[in-house]
Order: C-alpha cells, then structure tokens, then sequence
C-alpha cells in the first residue's frame, strides 16, 4: 500500500489527479477507477491561517476523509495566491505596479509561512492518508509573475517592494562591500547604502546584460526564493522526516533566472531536503529533456505533470512517454473538470508498462546538447530569439533518432569531462564567462564542440576570440555548405557573421562572396572546434537541406548512433533492463505514421527479433548492414509503442526423455 514512508520507491508507477475545486465522493470514486492513487486540491493559505496564529484545518479535514473513502492518498497543495489579509506587502514592479503576491523578502511571509508548513507537518505527520506536500506553488512565479493582469516584460519587472530594496541593501553590501565599489557598477557614486535601489530591468539590455551589476541583481533573485523554499523544506523536515516534498517548475533556463531560478541551487537544495522535482507543463521535448536529465545528474527523483492549460490527449501521451524515458516516479494530472477528462482505460492500460520499465536505462549516443546561453538576459527581443534559435533543435535531432543527453551550467562538473563526446551548443547567442570555462574543460578532454549561430555579440566573449576572429554581419545573403561526400547544398536568404580561416580550418560552408561560414578547426592538444556562423535553424531545420547539414556536421565530428528513422514526427527512447533491449517511441502529430526503424546494438550480432507488447505480437525484421536490424510499425496519432528486442535463446541439443 502506498505511503509516507514508500512513497518514492513504491514499486509501482504513481498516478496522481490534481483538483481545482472539492470534488464529491462520485467524483473520487470516478478518479479512482480510472486507475489514479492520489489527490491533491488547492488550499489557500488565507483559509488555513485566516488570523495571525489562529490556523483553520476544517478544509483539509474534509477533503482527506473523502479521498479516503474513495481509498485514494493526498497530496497537500497551499497556493501563493490568496494570502492573509494580515500581510500588508506586496510586490511592487520598477513600473509602479501593485503585484497580487507578498515580496519574497517580507519578513511575515519568511517566517510566518514555513511556520505554516511546519504546523500542517505536525498535524498530519501521523496521518496514513497524506503522502506528499508541495509547497508552495507560485513562490517561484512571483518575481517575474508579481501581477498577472499587467505582465512582465523589458519594461515592468518584480520586486521592488521596501522589503526587497532592503534586502538587495544589505545583499550587494556583503558581496561588495564598498560604497565606492558599488558606485563603479551603478556608474555613479552613493552616499550612504540606504540611497542604493534594485537595479532596473530595462536599463540591461544586449552587452549589459554581461555586467556584474546584472549578474549579482539575477543571483538576488534566486536567493529570494531560494532562501524562502528551503527555509519551508526545513521546517518541514524537523517534525516530519517521512513525507515525500516536491517542487514544481515548467519553465526553461530562458526565463528560469528571472523566476528566480538558480538550478545548481534548486537541486543541490533538493538532495539536502529530499525534495522530489516535478516538471510542469504541455511537456515539450526542450524541456523534458532538460529536467529529465538536470533529475539524474542530481540523483533527485522526476515527477511530471501535465499542466492545467495544455489539450488533454496530445500533451498526456508525451508525459506518460516522457515519465517511462526518464524513469519518473510518478504522473501527475492536473486539471480535473478543467481539461478535457481521462475518460478510458488509457491510463491503467498503460501502467504495466510503467512499471515493467521503471529503473531502465536509457542508452545514448555520444553527443551532449548544451544549454548554456539562456541564463543572462531580459531583453525581451533577444530571449524572443534564443526561444525561436533554440528549441527547434532540439526536436530536429529528436525527430531524426538520436539519443541525446543534456547539460546545462547547473550541471556537475564531471559531465563537462567525458571523452569521446560531441558537445552541440543549441544555442551559442550569448554564452558568458562561466560556460566558456565549461567549453574549455570539455575540449581540454578531446571532446568536439559545435557553436551554432555565432554573432558580433558572441565574438566579444573571450573564449570565441580565443579561438576564431568574427567580420561584419551578413544579411539576407545565401550560403553553401559542402558536405564530407562533396555534395553541395545552398541556403538562400539565411543571415550569420563571416568566419576567418587559418591553417588549421576547413571550411565547411561558405558565403556568396567566398567568406568562410562555417569552418571545421582542430585546436592543438585539444579536440575540434565547429563554428558555424549562420543560424540553420531559423528557417531550414524543417527541411531536407537542413537535415542533411545537421546529420553532415554531427557524423564529421563522429556522433555515434544506435538507432536512425526519417520523415517523422517520432521521439524515441532506448532503453535497457535486465539484459533486454526495449524502444518507446511516441507520435507528436494527429496522424498515424508507418516508421522503419534501424537498430544498432552490436557490430557482430544481428540474431535479435522484435515485438510490439502492445498488441504481443512479433514484427519481421531484416538484418542491414553495420550491426542494424531494421523493422517497420504504424503507430496511431498522438499515440505510443513500446518494442522488446530480444536475442533468440540458445537452442541446445538435450533430449526430451
């Protein structure tokens, strides 16, 4: 039976429903039919702790005695939004904004809400009802999210309550400690610290953004709330050390510093507490992949979540998809009587597949996207581009089968020195001084790694300078890509910057007028350099042309790969379990579609068959060359299979008496 104390190693998948309202016994009973084990509602903590120390329980009460008539567990929400009337502070935007939410930095809220979590772990440490909390969702939205109806933007960001303009006083004194010091990063001089304010968003954008001022107003941030979930996490842990604890978070590293986000922090945080992290969202592939690795490189568990505002089928075969990839504890439904409903038995036909996969292992090749570049900026223009430079790789070699891990500057030290590995920049836009010391860590090992979309502002970093000189922009001009067979290929109407060449470059694409655009360049005692100075995404990366410089770029540097498909919308995973190979692979459009796939597992061995379990039933495959088996199968829109691929057993000649 599920519980407190084998929550986060129960060993079957976890299905769990989040609410937006009591729901009746019907309803419960309906949930629990449809194959979920727990609950969760919103709460509020204006109706848990109406008065200064006067706390109300008749709600959470209720709603756990009917979840357990219905024999389903709880999850304990307390929502931002509809604090105490008793909290007078609010955020306040650099545009006068009054926000909906208390600062970060109020002292009622740091002391009187982790006080909160720590009465509701005492009343229900003992209650075999109540699994896991999560507290508290919108505290990470608050800073970039301080008033909904007036959104943020280059020009209006949160907080710059009194609370917080106190606290970035006494923050930037114990970094800094100089008044004259801070005068140099201000531009000018203070008299005193009490004359220091938060510095204004708008006053950051393009080069500015690289400023130390800036740099220390973003570590401000996530210290803000940071420094409010653990002090939660810590009152939690000193009454009940069983609960599970979660946070949940959607967003990508684009906006996750404005957020307040600082992943190294979050998850070096979540290992101390025991705080599971859940993903929220419509479950893009960027973004799964981002959290599903930041969870395993951190040991941290993975929960995810369909979020609220996302379709109902689409957006629920990805997560379930994305849960067995990444060996997710559990799936979380969020939305009942918002969303379009489960109304079949989907989910609990899917489970025992669930679990026959959990604690698998992924099998990648050997290539590493690197998300680096979307930490450092608020000008709203140029996150508008990294968003638009940045995802769409992500599915493009998603789409084409390859198995690719990610790294972000979050991430430990020891993925940035593994050898024989092809590190792909998703995104080299902007890349400061930190991820250019991880760049450098990575090639000092011998390792290849690929700049894409090189800019003027990317050459006055000091590692791209290092390496290659950067000329002037070129607009709407066609380049030529040569591929390592010779076959030419030719982008019209793409824009980039002008590469120079020296004895150790070849050059793999070129502008109209001969300029190098992109350039293959071996570093002595180091590994090789792609730098490509174009954007190929943009407007190319749906296309033939596009696919066969990216696949060209990424066999030259030797990206090994284990399995290849074309002309699909289909993300795939290898898995490993027992000696057993297993492939999910999961339709992202309304259509069915007919994929041959090719299998790599073993140079000499190709006595291996395979079968689809959903339907139990074997497919012909056909040997290829190079160690692939190939088969083909039509897998519905919006929909998944799972194949085992298995070695024949070993006939023996023993006789049967």
């Amino acid at each position: 039976m599920l519980s407190k104390e084998n929550f986060l190693n129960y060993p079957d998948p976890i299905y769990r429903m989040a609410l937006y309202r009591q729901c009746s016994a019907a309803e419960l009973n309906t949930i629990k039919r449809l194959g979920f084990d727990t609950v969760g509602v919103d709460f509020f903590w204006g109706d848990l702790e109406p008065q200064k120390e006067k706390y109300s329980w008749e709600k959470i009460d209720k709603f756990i005695h009917l979840a357990s008539e219905a024999n389903l567990k709880v999850g304990l929400r307390v929502l931002m939004w509809n604090f105490p009337s008793w909290i007078k502070s609010r955020m306040l935007s650099d545009q006068g904004d009054i926000g909906i939410c208390p600062s970060n930095w109020d002292k009622d809220l740091l002391e009187r809400l982790p006080l909160l979590w720590r009465k509701i772990a005492e009343r229900y440490r003992n209650c075999p009802d109540v699994v896991i909390y999560r507290p508290t969702i919108g505290l990470h939205d608050a800073p970039l999210h301080g008033s909904y109806d007036k959104p943020p933007s280059q020009e209006r960001l949160y907080d710059y309550s009194l609370p917080a303009q106190n606290a970035w006083q006494k923050y930037i004194r114990e970094k800094i400690g100089s008044l004259d010091e801070v005068g140099k990063l201000y531009g000018h001089g203070f008299d005193k610290w009490e004359d220091i304010k938060v510095p204004l968003a708008c006053d950051f954008k393009g080069e500015k953004a690289f400023s130390k001022l800036w740099q220390l107003f973003l570590d401000f941030r996530t210290e803000g709330v940071a420094n409010a979930y653990e002090k939660i996490w810590k009152a939690i842990r000193e009454v009940d050390e069983k609960a599970a604890i979660e946070i949940v978070e959607g967003s990508n590293t684009i906006i996750a510093r404005m957020k307040g986000f600082d992943w190294q922090r979050i998850f070096n945080a979540c290992k101390k507490y025991g705080v599971t992290f859940s993903h929220t969202g419509a479950q893009s592939i960027s973004t799964a992949a981002l959290f599903g690795d930041l969870a395993e490189q951190y040991a941290v568990p993975l929960e995810f979540e369909i979020g609220p505002n996302a379709p109902s089928k689409e957006p629920t075969i990805k997560s379930l998809g994305h849960a067995i990839k990444y060996n997710s504890i559990d799936q979380y439904y969020c939305g009942w009587r918002i969303m379009d409903q489960p109304t079949s038995n989907e989910w609990s036909s899917i489970k025992p597949f669930y679990k026959m996969l959990r604690n698998s292992k992924r099998i990648t090749d050997n290539i590493i996207l690197c998300g680096f570049s979307q930490y450092d900026c608020f000008d709203q223009e140029q996150i508008n581009l990294m968003t638009g430079y940045h995802i769409p790789y992500y599915e493009a070699l998603a789409f084409g089968g390859f198995q690719y891990r990610v790294v972000t500057a979050a991430s430990p030290l020891k993925y940035f020195t593994e050898k024989n590995t092809v590190f792909f920049d998703a995104n080299t836009y902007r890349i400061n001084e930190k991820n250019a010391k991880l760049v450098e860590l990575a090639l000092s090992r011998g390792n290849t790694y690929i700049a894409t979309w090189l800019t003027d502002i990317a050459n006055n970093r000091r590692f791209v300078r290092k390496f290659i000189k950067i000329k002037e922009d070129v607009k709407n001009s066609k380049v030529t890509y040569t591929t390592c067979l010779g076959e030419k290929i030719i982008l019209k109407d793409t824009s980039g910057v002008k590469l120079t060449k020296d004895s150790n470059t070849k050059v793999l694409a070129e502008w109209g007028d001969g300029t190098p655009a992109a350039v293959l360049k071996k570093l002595p005692e180091k590994g090789y350099l792609v730098m490509i100075g174009f954007s190929l995404i943009d407007k190319y990366y749906s296309t033939d042309a596009a696919g066969i410089i990216l696949k060209d770029v990424l066999s030259r540097v030797g990206v090994s790969r284990h399995l290849k498909y074309d002309g699909a919308e289909i993300e795939t995973a290898l898995l490993k379990k027992g000696g057993k190979y297993y492939l999910l692979a999961i339709n992202f459009a309304s259509k069915d579609r007919n994929v041959k796939f090719d299998c790599f597992f073993a140079q000499k061995d190709r006595n291996f068959f395979v079968k689809d379990l959903f339907v139990n039933s074997h497919l012909s495959t056909m040997p290829e060359g190079d160690g692939f088996i190939s088969f083909t199968s039509e897998i519905s829109g919006y929909g998944f299979k799972i194949f085992e691929i298995y070695k024949k057993p070993k006939q023996t000649n023993k006789k049967i008496p």
